[in-house]
């Protein structure tokens, strides 16, 4: 699989019908790295990525994601928006019949600890409650 960078059009261009944010994140890390390609601005930002963060990739500057020039539907998982809140997402340029679905998703951590997070003093105060009611 290649992802092509048009960097004049701002778009990223996908040859397949199945991608996550991760591997669009690192062809373009490793796009941006080779010659001089971060002359055209930073097209992409990521936020998180580590435990128990889940990646998020945010396009910028008007880059968009075209799908692959071909008639099928195109999954995109993982959490890919434009900070401009636009549609992440540009046509094909032929007559193609393209689907894009974009499936983000829903991860929930829970932390749990054996104390309340009450200092000693506050938690003495909080016993006073009912006493006072």
């Amino acid at each position: 699989m290649a992802i092509a960078f048009d960097p004049l059009n701002k778009v990223i261009k996908l040859d397949t019908f199945l991608v996550s944010e991760k591997e669009i994140w690192t062809a373009y890390v490793d796009w941006s790295a080779q010659g001089d390609n971060l002359k055209y601005g930073v097209g992409m930002t990521q936020l998180g990525g580590e435990a128990p963060v889940a990646l998020y990739i945010f396009l910028t500057l008007g880059w968009k994601i075209r799908p692959m020039e071909q008639n099928g539907t195109t999954v995109i998982t993982g959490n890919i928006s434009s900070l401009d809140k636009s549609s992440p997402i540009t046509a094909t340029l032929g007559n193609w019949q393209t689907l894009v679905e974009m499936e983000t998703p829903v991860k929930a951590v829970a932390i749990s600890s054996n104390t309340s997070g009450l200092t000693p003093a506050e938690s003495g105060l909080l016993n006073l409650l009912p006493a006072l009611l």
